[in-house]
């Protein structure tokens, strides 16, 4: 006797509901709901009559689709990070993880001073700045007796062989005090007191807005850490808000501001964290 439940799966009423079609078990044998591969064999080998099979197919057809389409994009992903492809992939059709997947964050070497100089003097002409070889940017043309001999560190972070951001780190105590954001603050810690100063910080406008910069700014965190620090500072100029938010976002305290001793004469803006 035909009831009112089996006309609305037959020739009644259809349920297309996904949800009702995916929860209610296939009435062939062996088949369940969550089964993608054993759904495709029954829709293979036999005839599905009901309406609420054959939506019940279509959707788990449906899902095995995206499944697949996912692992081909991590495939692709992994295919991307081949030194052989870099070379010829155009970055600027990349995906900011892609490139960021790319760039390695290495300790300075003599072979990149040249990658260094050219990338700090370009965010310098981007904003105007000057640029002073015999004084102010000295540093960067001796990076081994300003920062690797003073006990300090040096990084370059790379695409492949071209470099495209840096950052340094130097480490002070009570003796070789630093220019502090909040005064002496060394001379009214106890004794052993050490704290580091982030410098040189600066990134290829080209790669900027996928957290590479934070990815140096951790660098030189975790090496002061490493060495006893309890205390980083900072200065930035106040033509530099993007870098502001960064420091924020790290965890570190606008406050004060000086005049820098660069050819400009410029206004930076001092931060500070405590603890590390």
């Amino acid at each position: 006797m035909e009831t009112r439940e089996s006309r609305r799966l037959g020739r009644g009423r259809r349920d297309y509901r996904i949800g009702a079609a995916i929860s209610r078990p296939s009435v062939h044998a062996g088949v369940l709901p969550g089964d993608i591969t054993s759904s495709c064999h029954v829709a293979a080998n036999q005839r599905l009559k009901s309406p609420t099979q054959q939506c019940e197919v279509a959707c788990k057809r449906r899902i095995d689709f995206i499944v697949r389409s996912r692992l081909l994009a991590r495939s692709a992903l992994w295919m991307f990070t081949s030194p052989a492809i870099r070379l010829q992939f155009d970055r600027r059709c990349a995906t900011p993880l892609i490139i960021s997947i790319m760039c390695e964050l290495i300790p300075y070497d003599r072979r990149f001073r040249d990658g260094v100089i050219a990338v700090v003097r370009a965010v310098h002409d981007e904003y105007g700045f000057s640029w002073d070889e015999a004084g102010y940017h000295r540093d960067l043309y001796e990076i081994d007796r300003a920062y690797l001999r003073a006990g300090g560190a040096f990084w370059v972070l790379v695409d492949g062989p071209r470099v495209i951001g840096c950052v340094g780190v130097t480490v002070h105590d009570a003796s070789n005090p630093a220019h502090d954001p909040q005064g002496d603050v060394a001379a009214e810690r106890p004794a052993g007191f050490r704290y580091c100063e982030l410098h040189r910080l600066y990134l290829d406008s080209a790669y900027r807005g996928r957290r590479l910069g934070r990815r140096m700014l951790d660098a030189a965190m975790d090496f002061g850490r490493a060495h006893g620090c309890t205390r980083m500072i900072a200065w930035s100029d106040v033509k530099l808000p993007h870098a502001h938010r960064m420091y924020l976002d790290a965890g570190l305290v606008q406050c004060g501001s000086r005049i820098c001793d660069d050819p400009d004469k410029a206004t930076e803006y001092g931060f500070w964290k405590e603890p590390l």
